[in-house]
């Protein structure tokens, strides 16, 4: 699986359009990273999204 890095941009509407085009063409994302800002992680619950930030 590979981790999404997205540019940083305080244009949340242009940053949003472009995370909205990835997860539409990835059946099987669980986070993403932003440069210089970090890594986003979720899941179907507190553990799940916290075995995904530990598997990145």
């Amino acid at each position: 699986m590979t981790l999404p890095i997205f540019p940083n941009s305080q244009n949340m509407v242009e940053f949003a359009n472009n995370l909205d085009r990835y997860l539409a063409g990835s059946d099987e994302l669980f986070g993403f990273a932003i440069a210089g800002h970090g890594l986003y992680t979720w899941g179907n619950t507190i553990q799940a999204a916290k075995r995904h930030v530990e598997a990145w």
